[in-house]
Parts: structure tokens; C-alpha cells; sequence
């Protein structure tokens, strides 16, 4: 599939930071629990690759399903066949010193022949073929943006990755950009945080963004994840529905406007209704990394098909396992929110703890696809890819 990439977007560059926003009350009730059936579970071979993905997308139609996964160390993307079990291609990235240069931090696959990735390290952008083939090869120039912002603005810099995304409905590529002012600090979250970049011009475009009412309290410092979110799609022209990672809200945001059009909810029934607070020492990375052990959060599943729309949850968990020593981020259980292609919840499913990788779940034309490469799983084989696909069935 061909893109072209025409005038993408017209918006004013710097859209202000300190609009008013309104609060807006949301039905946001908990739900009864369901179950998923499993419908597949995959085994793939990869004794011959020596792999650590560190983040991952998926490719799916009617007939295909596709993992990606990047592999930081050896900078490389390793392509599987999730239908037919099998290890199909890396994907090889130049080294520093080499001609073109990219050590990959993000990626984004929009199709087979359109996959966008990015280094925040140099901020070059590419646009590559399954085959590893350079359609578009650029450096994102953020000059423009950095003179607005007192020369601290940064793209691409963020705890969570597997955030930049192409918005078919605009023909534009949005890459998140992290704000001059830190997390705690009074009018953060006044700020904006996503870039759009137009191509065909070779420069950015557009800096906008809202976050949701619920964090504009300035009396206390809030969730220390917080910030997070996702794009989760374009639903219609000028739009994105966005998930921050601190709250059970998915706005519905005109970025042109720059306002919010409305709220759907993906409420769990195992976390708060309200994002959290969080009252220790902002400067003490020990103090940050506990309060995020010890608390849940909801975790963006990329990609929407299908009848149904799956969410994950994080649950929140003790400091300490019984033993004495400290849990970590993938011994918590979790659970799977499900709503219908309406918006309407559906009920949600629990799953184990220590058994998946709740950081690498994907919803799919086939399903919602679930890694089993949880490090404290004891049943993993290191000679075999594994994962399981659920569906919800009426």
C-alpha cells in the first residue's frame, strides 16, 4: 500500500499552554467478570536467534498476524508468523559509523509496506518495507519547537515506548515529545506533548495535546505514571482517542481545536476511579519505583479490531512477596477489560500472576494476543516464542 503523503495537517504551531479545561462528568461504574476462551496457543521456534524484545507491534488482517519485536541490543526487528508458528525475517538497522545511521527506539507498523521508525538518539525517522527497503530516510528537526520552549523540549524521550503512530485520517506520523517542565512540577500538566510531522515539508508541524481534568490539581503531586499514554486511533479527521495510562478515561481529543470532545471509560474494578497521588519524595527514584510495584495501572493493548476492544490492567500488589523480597513489575495479577465497538463495557476477565508478559499484549483482527515471556515464569522455554490468543464469544 502506497502512501502519499499530501498537505497533513494545518494547526498552528504552539497551542497555548493554559486553556481552561472543563471537567466533565463521566458514568464510569464497575461491571460484572467474564470469561475469555482461548482460542490459540503458539509455540514458535527461535533456538537459532538470541532475542530481547523490548518493545513490539503487531500486523494483522484477515489472514495474517505478524509479531514484531525489537531487539535494542543488536538493533534489529524480528519478524514472526503468529498462524503458522514460524520465524519469518530480522530487520537490520545501520550502527553509528555507518551510512544512514539508526539506533531504533520506537516503531510503528502501519502495514507491511509502511513501517515507521524512529531514534531518539539522533531523531531520524525512517519509513521501511517488511524487506527492510528505505522509502523515506529524515532527520525530525525540532528546532522550531525547542526556540518556543526555552531550548527543553525533547522528542521521543519517554518512560513508555511504542508510542508514535500514523494517523491515516491526516496522513501525518505523531511522536511524542516530552515537556520543558518535569512531572510535579505547577503547570505540567498544562502543557502539551505531541508533535505531528509532515513529511512532505520535512519539518514539524504541530504541537498540541491535553491532558484529562482529573490531573490539573495542583495541591498535590500527582501519579508518577501518570504522564503515560497511547494513541489508540484516529477515529475521524482532526480526532485521536488517547489512553492515559493513570486513568480509566480515553479522551476523544480535536487536536486543530484543540479541545476535548468527550470522554469513554475502560473502568476496572481493581483500581481507584480517581488517578492516584503520589506524596513521597518526587526526587527519590527508590520512592518512585515502589509506588509503582505497589500500584496498578491500565496498559494501552495497540491497535483496535474487531467487535471487541480489549484493555489490560495492572493490578496493584504488595511491596513484598511473602518471602521478604521486593515484587517487581510483572509479578502482579492482571485483568482484561472488554468493550463492544460502542464504547459499551462488556465485563472484564482476571488472569495470573507471573505467567504473562503484561507489558507485550496486542489486540488483532484474530483476537487479543498475550505473550507468556513473563521473566518470572518457571514453565518458560527459552528455545520457544510462546503466546495465546483469547477472544470473547457470546
Amino acid at each position: 500500500m502506497k502512501i502519499i503523503f499530501s498537505c497533513i495537517m494545518v494547526s498552528s504551531l504552539l497551542i497555548a499552554c493554559n486553556n481552561e479545561i472543563k471537567k466533565t462528568v463521566i458514568a464510569c461504574d464497575t461491571h460484572k467478570s467474564i470469561v475469555l476462551t482461548k482460542t490459540k496457543s503458539v509455540r514458535i521456534p527461535v533456538d537459532t536467534i538470541q532475542y530481547k524484545h523490548f518493545i513490539s507491534n503487531v500486523y494483522s488482517n484477515d489472514t495474517l498476524l505478524y509479531y514484531f519485536g525489537l531487539d535494542r541490543g543488536r538493533n534489529v526487528i524480528d519478524v514472526f508468523d503468529i498462524n503458522n508458528e514460524e520465524y519469518l525475517t530480522s530487520i537490520k538497522f545501520s550502527k553509528e559509523g555507518s551510512k544512514n545511521p539508526l539506533l531504533v527506539t520506537d516503531f510503528y507498523v502501519h502495514n507491511l509496506d509502511s513501517i515507521f521508525v524512529f531514534s531518539s538518539d539522533s531523531y531520524r525517522l525512517q519509513l521501511i518495507t517488511i524487506n527492510g527497503d528505505i522509502k523515506y530516510n529524515q532527520i525530525v528537526d525540532n528546532k522550531e519547537i525547542n526556540e518556543l520552549h526555552y531550548n527543553k523540549s525533547i522528542i521521543g524521550l519517554e518512560p513508555i515506548p511504542a508510542r508514535i503512530y500514523y494517523d491515516a485520517s491526516n496522513e501525518c506520523i505523531w511522536i511524542p515529545a516530552t515537556p520543558y517542565k518535569r512531572e510535579g512540577e505547577e503547570g505540567f500538566f498544562d502543557q502539551s506533548f505531541l508533535i505531528a510531522y509532515k513529511f512532505a515539508e520535512k519539518k514539524l508541524l504541530s504541537f498540541s495535546g491535553q491532558f484529562p481534568a482529573q490531573y490539573s490539581d495542583k495541591n498535590e503531586t500527582p501519579f508518577t505514571q501518570s504522564a503515560w499514554f497511547d494513541i489508540l486511533t484516529s477515529p475521524a479527521k482532526n480526532q485521536l482517542n488517547i489512553l492515559f495510562f493513570g486513568s480509566p478515561y480515553v479522551m476523544n481529543y480535536n487536536w486543530v481545536k484543540d479541545s476535548v470532545i468527550g470522554y469513554n471509560c475502560i473502568q476496572s474494578n481493581y483500581l481507584p476511579k480517581e488517578p492516584l497521588k503520589f506524596k513521597g519524595d518526587l526526587e527519590s527514584r527508590m520512592e518512585r519505583k515502589r509506588f509503582r510495584i505497589q500500584n496498578g495501572l491500565y496498559l494501552s493493548a495497540l491497535g483496535q479490531f474487531g467487535a471487541y476492544k480489549y484493555f489490560p490492567v495492572r493490578h496493584p500488589q504488595p511491596l513484598k512477596k511473602a518471602d521478604g523480597h521486593l515484587n517487581d513489575f510483572y509479578s502482579s495479577t492482571w485483568s482484561v477489560v472488554v468493550l463492544d465497538d460502542d464504547w459499551h463495557t462488556v465485563g472484564e476477565m482476571k488472569f495470573p500472576a507471573d505467567t504473562y508478559d503484561i507489558y507485550n499484549l496486542h489486540n488483532t483482527t484474530h483476537g487479543f494476543l498475550v505473550s507468556k515471556e513473563n521473566p518470572n515464569n518457571n514453565k518458560n522455554e527459552e528455545d520457544y516464542l510462546e503466546f495465546e490468543i483469547y477472544n470473547f464469544i457470546l
